[in-house]
């Protein structure tokens, strides 16, 4: 089964940093603030659809987050095929 069909194994896969993410937010007041509760909440379904992945900052502690690069590329393709219109 393609891993962008597969929400549940997706987000396991990234649990970890997804649960330091949240623990983050929640110590900072972020998740009071409705607009990032929306941008976490487009975050979280780009985490299940396989588009993103996390990383641990070595030096902070922070989750990075970064688009898969065949998400990457598929974004890439799809303004290269914009620009052509």
């Amino acid at each position: 089964m393609d891993d962008e069909l597969n929400p549940r194994r997706n987000l396991a896969a990234q649990a970890s940093k997804v649960l330091r993410d949240v623990v983050n937010a929640y110590e900072v007041g972020l998740l009071d603030d409705p607009k990032h509760c929306a941008t976490f909440g487009a975050l979280l379904a780009l985490i299940c659809e396989g588009k993103i992945k996390g990383s641990i900052d070595e030096t902070s502690g922070k989750v990075l987050w970064a688009l898969t690069p065949e998400y990457s590329s598929s974004l890439e393709s799809s303004l290269g095929n914009l620009r052509l219109l």
